[in-house]
C-alpha cells in the first residue's frame, strides 16, 4: 500500500499526484500517480493505493521526482528516498483487506536495468565529517541527550537543523542544534551519486 502526504507548504491544496521511481537491486520502474483527493488524518494524505509492477521483484527504494497539485503544472521534487519493505514483510504487517478490489491500482512500467555500481551499494547513508562539540548548557543539573534532524543538500551543506528529540532543557537543545548546524557532513549517495539526505545528530551531556 502507498499513500502520498503533503506538508503544510500548500495549505489550500485539495488534490495531489506524483511521479515515482521504484528501485530493486537491479531494476528501476516508473509510476505516474494520478491526482487523489487529500484527506486530513494526522497529516494531509491521499487514500491508500496499490502499485502494480510488470514483474515479480522486491522493491528496495521509492522516491518522488515530481508532483502536481490541483491540476497544476508538474513541480520537480528532489526528495529523500524511502526504504521499502520486502513483499513478505508487507504481507505479514498488512494482510490483504477484504475490499482489495476497491483499492485504486497504479501501474508501474519498467524504466531500465541498473548497471553494476562502482561504490558497491545502491544507497550509502550520510555521515558526519567533523562533529562540533556543543557548549555546556547553562543551568543543566543532570545528564541529557538531544537528537537533531539535520537536512543536507547534495553538496553536504546543512539546509536545516531541527530538534528531533528534546532533552527537556531549552538551553541543551539550543547548544546541540547549533553544534549540529555548524558540523560538516558527507552527503548520502544513491546509485553512487550524492543526493539530498538527512542525518540524526546526537549530543550527550554527561554529568
Amino acid at each position: 500500500m502507498v499513500r502520498l502526504t503533503l506538508d503544510d507548504s500548500n495549505p489550500s491544496a485539495r488534490r495531489i499526484g506524483a511521479h515515482l521511481i521504484l528501485l530493486s537491486d537491479s531494476q528501476a520502474f516508473d509510476a505516474d500517480v494520478p491526482e487523489f483527493a487529500l484527506r486530513k488524518l494526522t497529516k494531509r494524505s491521499t487514500p491508500e493505493f496499490l502499485i502494480a509492477l510488470p514483474s515479480a521483484v522486491s522493491i528496495k527504494y521509492v522516491y518522488v521526482t515530481s508532483y502536481a497539485v490541483d491540476g497544476g503544472p508538474s513541480i520537480d521534487c528532489p526528495t529523500e528516498m524511502s526504504g521499502s519493505s520486502t513483499a513478505e514483510a508487507v504481507r505479514k504487517e498488512f494482510p490483504p483487506p477484504p475490499a482489495i478490489a476497491a483499492v485504486p491500482v497504479v501501474s508501474a512500467v519498467f524504466r531500465e536495468a541498473l548497471p553494476p555500481l562502482q561504490c558497491g551499494k545502491t544507497r550509502i547513508d550520510a555521515t558526519v565529517k567533523r562533529a562540533v562539540r556543543p557548549g555546556w548548557p547553562r543551568g543543566l543539573t543532570k545528564s541529557a541527550r538531544v537528537q537533531i534532524a539535520v537536512y543536507i543538500d547534495s553538496k553536504g551543506t546543512v539546509v536545516r537543523a531541527d530538534v528531533y528529540k528534546s532533552s527537556g532543557s531549552e538551553e541543551a537543545d539550543a547548544q546541540a542544534q547549533f553544534a549540529a548546524y555548524t558540523s560538516t557532513y558527507i552527503p548520502a549517495q544513491f546509485l553512487c551519486q550524492p543526493v539530498v539526505s538527512e542525518y540524526l545528530f546526537t549530543s550527550d551531556f554527561e554529568m
